[in-house]
């Protein structure tokens, strides 16, 4: 019976997590995620030049490039980690490569389309384990105060404290 009820109370915190981490994960990285892997199945490479440089925004690197006579715009925080020059080293009018996808060029990524995967799977990892962490934090925590407030300090469901009020 032990053995059930140390499952059962892993279930909720489990199911927590689970929504938390798909739907943070999802809210996060999709976008750059289904990006990239459009880059990464039938890609170009191009140079941009860097436009801008933005220290208070995340160190945000913004980079403008052409392609058949249009000219594009993308941007990124994480330079160095896609293959570009870290952030300190850039300076506006410097030449960046950039990957695009030919059947749609307004989403380039600058530097490494492969290298922006591995950084994402990175950071989807981390949030992982600190949900992992915050979740299990949480439940028991939780369960902490609700047998406190129900006045079940022993952990028996209430029947200390109504084993007390029938004798």
């Amino acid at each position: 019976m032990q053995g059930k009820n140390w499952l059962e109370n892993l279930i909720r915190p489990a199911l927590i997590w689970l929504v938390l981490f798909f739907g943070i994960s999802t809210f996060l990285f999709w976008r750059n995620m289904v990006g990239a892997v459009k880059v990464m199945r039938n890609h170009e490479t191009t140079e941009g030049t860097v436009t801008e440089l933005l220290p208070r925004n995340h160190r945000t690197v913004v980079v403008t490039y052409e392609v058949a006579g249009q000219r594009y715009t993308t941007s990124t925080s994480l330079p160095d980690q896609l293959g570009l020059p870290p952030f300190d080293q850039l300076r506006i009018g410097a030449k960046v490569s950039v990957e695009y996808n030919p059947t749609a060029p307004a989403y380039g990524i600058p530097g490494s389309p492969e290298k922006l995967v591995v950084s994402n799977f990175k950071d989807i990892g981390f949030l992982g384990i600190f949900l992992l962490f915050a979740a299990t934090f949480f439940e028991f925590n939780i369960r902490r105060h609700l047998m406190k407030s129900r006045g079940d300090v022993g952990g028996q469901n209430g029947k200390c404290a109504h084993q007390k009020l029938s004798h």
